[in-house]
């Protein structure tokens, strides 16, 4: 009888991958770091993203969870465009050696995780991925607006280019509310 191979579903290995990156982080309490993780951030968000080449809009649930007793958090996305649906979920945690906080991010589309650091100081908060194989710089910003609100900005500029301020463009916007139940 031959023997059977088991193959390991996509959201499987994301999963484990993510607790590997756990697993694998050193942590520290939050109120003791200098750049303390926004804890405003944590909950159910809702509300749309907006293309930045052509300004159309698709609805959005974003969400943030503390993990490990507040030494990390996850980050669940889900936008609803016309054609198709994009799901995507961060863990994050903070890096003593470093001193900043890590993201392992990951989209369904993709299926393999791409890091992301976070600059120093408070806010905005700003993390700038630093994969390998990343074809362009990218910086992912989360501001708070005046009424409550969130807005997260992924810019983008063409790697080695990012040093000038005007090679920068926005490749999407999300505009979200807290959900309030």
């Amino acid at each position: 009888m031959a023997a059977r191979t088991r193959r390991t579903s996509p959201g499987t290995r994301l999963c484990c991958a993510a607790l590997a990156l756990v697993a694998a982080c050193q942590f520290a309490p939050t109120r003791s770091l200098a750049a303390p993780w926004p804890e405003w951030l944590q909950g159910q968000w809702a509300g749309a993203r907006r293309d930045g080449s052509n300004g159309s809009t698709a609805p959005m649930q974003f969400s943030v969870r503390p993990i490990l007793a507040g030494a990390g958090f996850t980050e669940d996305l889900e936008v609803r465009g016309e054609r198709s649906v994009y799901r995507g979920f961060a863990a994050i945690v903070f890096d003593r050696e470093q001193a900043r906080w890590v993201m392992q991010y990951a989209n369904a589309g993709k299926g393999h995780f791409a890091r992301l650091e976070s600059d120093p100081g408070g806010e905005p908060l700003v993390f700038r991925s630093v994969t390998p194989d990343r074809t362009d710089d990218s910086a992912l910003t989360y501001e708070r607006r005046g009424d409550g609100g969130l807005v997260r900005t992924m810019r983008v500029a063409e790697r080695g280019a990012s040093a000038d301020p005007a090679a920068w463009r926005v490749l999407w916007q999300d505009e979200l509310q807290r959900v309030i139940r």
